[in-house]
């Protein structure tokens, strides 16, 4: 068997081990067909069955199953199905393989049966019953089918059921409801208006500063100093004047 076969195989097992309770070693539920297969194809079907499910197995027949292989004349398959484990049925007469097995599973197979079949018309009947793999012989070698609809539709109706609260912790959420106070209204609190990030502000860049006022008193009574210095020397000049104009007019005389 290859190895990507037996991972899905293991995974199909998962599947029924978490979301239906099978548990190791499976039991086995094997029918005539497959008994009658099995021995015409010289299988080992106590090794077989363990590499295919890859976990210790238990295979088991009824007394029905080994009474339609001696009415058929297989004679070697009802020695071979005699070996396995014997499981009880509620029939004192014997009736076929299939309806013996139908009435084994019954609606929910609640005691985790596999069953091993080759017939055509117990397989259809399986498939609409949730939990139930189905092991055949196809090609010389054991297969596993893959997981049903009815059987995917199961497992994620059990997992949305896990999310779910129980019935215990349902009631107190009512009554957590009923006592609960009905919400007041939040009461926000106003946030202070904060400035500008400085470090994100540019900085402001530095103005040279005004000229002092003194400058401009000093400059006036620089002028008014200079104004003064140039009539000083016109009032000297013209009393000069006065003075030579003076003393000609003493000469003459």
């Amino acid at each position: 068997m290859r190895a990507k076969t037996s991972r899905l195989y293991k995974k199909a097992m998962h599947s029924y081990c978490i979301s239906f309770n099978f548990r190791t070693p499976y039991q086995i539920l094997l029918d005539s067909s497959f008994c009658k297969l099995a021995t015409e194809q010289r299988l080992n079907l106590q090794q077989d069955l363990q590499t295919v499910l890859c976990n210790p197995t238990r295979p088991m027949v009824t007394e029905c199953v080994i009474q339609e292989l001696h009415k058929t004349g297989d004679h070697r398959a009802a020695t071979v199905a005699k070996s396995f484990e014997r499981r009880k049925c509620k029939h004192h007469l014997p009736v076929t393989s299939q309806q013996c097995i139908l009435e084994l599973i019954g609606s929910n197979n609640d005691n985790n049966y596999v069953i091993a079949t080759q017939n055509d018309i117990i397989r259809k009947q399986i498939h609409d019953i949730p939990g139930v793999p189905v092991l055949r012989v196809k090609n010389g070698m054991i297969i596993l089918e893959p997981l049903s609809k009815v059987t995917k539709d199961a497992i994620l109706q059990k997992e949305k059921e896990k999310t779910l609260p129980s019935s215990a912790e349902a009631q107190q959420l009512k009554i957590a409801k009923l006592v609960q106070k009905p919400p007041t209204e939040p009461v926000h609190k106003k946030r202070k208006v904060k400035g500008a990030n400085p470090l994100s502000m540019k900085k402001k860049k530095k103005q040279s500063p005004p000229p002092p006022k003194k400058q401009k008193n000093q400059g006036n009574k620089k002028n008014k100093n200079t104004n003064n210095d140039k009539t000083t020397t016109n009032t000297t000049s013209k009393t000069g004047e006065k003075r030579k104009r003076s003393s000609d007019d003493t000469k003459d005389s």
